[in-house]
Order: C-alpha cells, then structure tokens, then sequence
C-alpha cells in the first residue's frame, strides 16, 4: 500500500507516519508540504504505475488549500475514484 500524508508541519507529518507504519507497517509512505507538492506526487505516481492507495490530507494549508487540492484532483478523471481521501 502507498499512502500520501499532505501537512504544511513535519511534526504532524512524523505523528501521521508513525500512526501508518504502525497500522500498515509494509506500507510505502510519501510526504508533502502542501497541496501542489501532493498533486506532483500522485501525478508521479500514476505515470509510473505505482499509485498512491490514500492519502491523509490536512485542511489548511499554504499555497493550496486540503480543499482546493480534494477539488483540483478529483477534477481529473484518473483520480475521480482513487484515492481515498482522508482529511
């Protein structure tokens, strides 16, 4: 499983891994600072064939928005569906 954790604070960020590795403790983990860092990451993801199963996503952020993000993503149509979306 490949799980996206989006936060603007590495704190939160290293608390959120910790929780998923111990939960998922296979799971291959990604990070980003904002939301435009998350759209490069799931993007990536696709066009490698290795996409991100979920993502955890928090609500403010600067330069683009949890909401903004969640509304930019599921705009197009490979990421409609997928992935689940955690906020």
């Amino acid at each position: 499983m490949r799980v996206l954790i989006v936060d603007d604070s590495p704190s939160i960020r290293a608390v959120i891994k910790g929780f998923v590795l111990k939960s998922l403790p296979h799971a291959e983990i990604y990070e980003a600072g904002d939301g435009i860092m998350a759209e490069v990451v799931l993007q990536e993801g696709h066009v490698t064939d290795q996409p991100i199963d979920i993502v955890f996503l928090d609500w403010m952020m600067p330069r683009l928005s949890g909401r903004d993000f969640l509304t930019n993503i599921r705009s197009i149509e490979q990421f409609k569906k997928d992935p689940d979306i955690v906020m």
